[in-house]
């Protein structure tokens, strides 16, 4: 499929990947439509507090640098060591982008794509039927007055995200009991502890569910908040044990190259192992239950040792918060529709996510490039990109989400040679030589 000019792109999400995608279908002369639920980036805005632990230059794409020097060449982007927050990332760089000539009035916000259909075929029609792919997708969506309405596209890139759909804080990863009717009391990301919900978490007793990176980050700012306010308590449950001897629940990269993450590791075992803070862990545990009582305005919540017999190790903690980071899923219900094979082990794409698992390294940063093959579906022109690609698998980065851009548009554009991340680089060094 390669006549730009008759081969329309619906993109879901105008977040980093997705904005990057609009673009570089813009670059390349394709009629581009993106819907977004709320605003330009708004899961980043959710998280603009933290600081990321890659440099911009690897947060920014050669097209994107482009775009922004043409429609601002006066207004210089940050260095490319730089390490930002997700506001200033938003600030800087994303919101620009979706500002510029190229991007503006092709994104639709406050729009919620609510399914993705194929015209003229169901779900329980056979795959890979030719005459499948000559009809349009269908998309289903509700406008900001609140109506549904629908568009066709012959190509649509769920760039979604998973950030709105986190994972569940009960045993094998269903769950808790109370947790689904406390949803909406639990906090599943991590909090501005330190300025905008400082006064939500001080002088109480906060339980950080989680063994990632965004607990270690939640619990490192917990821990300053407690040396400003010492009647702060905080309690780390992982499902990892510290092993007697071990240097705590998250396992370091050894001569990690990323020195922020390397830093956060290292404090946050500290932490658990019972250095620096009045931090309890509590490691190789799940939770069974969690009751609220509303006029104690506490949590009750029930935990047992990981393996043991059901209720034969049951113990209860009393906790004013609780703070979920836990990881996120994938929401399939957009194209549920739709011929996608999802992986059983992280319901990705099983293409993709057969290439990640059989990738065994612990860094993210050494991951190898899968190849243009991997993004393919059962579902003619449906492809998933970004974080949503690699389903539950935690090592998505903003740098692999170009490169499956770049390999997405060699697929539309039947052209294997086509890069044109590459072809501005060149362009760029060619200036810099002049």
């Amino acid at each position: 499929m390669n006549e730009t000019s008759q081969t329309t792109i619906a993109i879901l999400g105008a977040g980093p990947i997705g904005l990057e995608a609009a673009l570089y279908a813009r670059y390349l002369g394709y009629p581009v439509q993106v819907y977004e639920r709320h605003q330009v980036a708004s899961h980043v805005r959710r998280w603009g507090h933290i600081r990321m632990f890659t440099p911009f230059q690897m947060n920014c794409s050669p097209l994107g640098l482009a775009a922004l020097d043409a429609q601002h060449p006066e207004q210089p982007v940050a260095a490319p060591d730089h390490l930002m927050t997700g506001q200033q990332w938003l600030d800087s760089y994303l919101q620009p982008l979706a500002d510029t000539d190229l991007l503006r009035g092709h994104i639709q916000c406050q729009t919620e794509v609510l399914s993705i259909s194929r015209i003229g075929a169901l779900k329980t029609d056979p795959p890979g039927s030719p005459t499948r792919a000559q009809q349009p997708l269908r998309i289903l969506f509700k406008n900001d007055l609140g109506k549904t309405q629908t568009a066709t596209a012959q190509i649509v890139l769920d760039t979604t995200g998973v950030f709105a759909n986190p994972n569940w804080l009960g045993a094998g990863g269903a769950p808790a009991c109370g947790e689904i009717e406390l949803r909406d009391q639990i906090c599943y990301e991590v909090p501005d502890l330190l300025d905008r919900d400082q006064s939500r978490y001080r002088d109480k007793h906060t339980l950080v569910v989680g063994g990632g990176y965004s607990a270690a980050t939640t619990v490192t700012a917990l821990a300053e908040l407690q040396s400003q306010f010492p009647q702060t308590q905080v309690t780390w449950m992982t499902r990892k044990a510290c092993l007697t001897g071990s240097s705590g629940p998250l396992e370091e990269i050894p001569n990690d190259s990323l020195s922020e993450r390397s830093r956060l590791t290292q404090v946050a075992n500290k932490f658990a192992i019972g250095e620096q803070t009045m931090i309890r862990h509590l490691g190789g545990v799940s939770i069974e239950s969690i009751d609220y009582d509303p006029q104690q305005g506490h949590f009750q919540v029930q935990y047992e040792t990981l393996h043991s017999q059901p209720t034969a190790d049951q113990q209860s903690l009393i906790v004013d918060r609780i703070i979920g980071n836990v990881g996120y899923r994938p929401d399939d219900r957009l194209f549920r529709e739709l011929h996608v094979h999802q992986c059983y082990t992280t319901s990705g794409p099983v293409k993709l996510a057969t290439a990640l698992m059989s990738d065994s390294t612990q860094d993210c940063l050494q991951q190898a490039t899968t190849g243009p093959e991997t993004l393919l579906t059962p579902e003619p022109n449906f492809y998933i990109l970004g974080s949503k690609s690699y389903g539950r698998n935690s090592h998505f980065l903003f740098a692999r989400g170009l490169d499956q851009i770049q390999q997405l548009f060699t697929i539309i554009g039947q052209r294997d040679d086509l890069n044109l991340y590459d072809s501005v680089r060149k362009l760029a060094m060619q200036d810099l030589d002049n």
